[in-house]
């Protein structure tokens, strides 16, 4: 799954940082994020582990992430983007590649939270979660179903359980 649109490499880089190895190839379009066995044109993969590197030579990818250290290991005819730490690179590329649903917010009559909870504005609460007592919630948390939240715990801003 991916966003509809996608983000050319040279989009990603301009974002997120990282050293694009080709420059030619910053009109590419990714999508999604998949496997490196299973990635193709418009996918992007990421290495961060030197056991992974065997598989650089077969990848068909748009671009993939990875150290520096893991250059050589890489065709020159693929693209890459070096960065420092390529899981969190991903991590941040995934969240343009995947945005989340958004949520006008509200609570779900069948979720459970303490009357004396804090609850800011734009939280999702749905069906089945449980928010104890003096918990608080940041603007736009979203709290997935069945999701328990204990007594004075702290969930920051923009979060989201599942």
């Amino acid at each position: 799954m991916g966003s509809d649109e996608g983000y050319t490499l040279g989009e990603l880089v301009d974002r997120l940082g990282g050293d694009l190895s080709l420059p030619a190839s910053s009109s590419k379009r990714a999508y999604r994020f998949a496997a490196i066995e299973m990635a193709g044109p418009q996918d992007l993969c990421f290495v961060s582990s030197p056991r992974y590197r065997s598989k650089l030579t077969d990848c068909k990818a748009a671009a993939v992430i990875l150290r520096a250290g893991d250059t050589a290991h890489a065709p020159t005819d693929l693209a890459t983007i070096v960065v420092a730490d390529p899981y969190v690179w991903y991590a941040r590329a995934a969240m343009l590649l995947c945005p989340q649903p958004k949520s006008e917010g509200g609570i779900h009559p069948q979720a459970v939270v303490a009357p004396d909870a804090i609850v800011a504005a734009g939280v999702t609460i749905e069906a089945g979660a449980v928010i104890g007592p003096r918990a608080r919630l940041g603007q736009n948390v979203w709290i997935g179903s069945g999701c328990f939240v204990g007594e004075d715990v702290v969930i920051g801003e923009q979060s989201r359980l599942y």
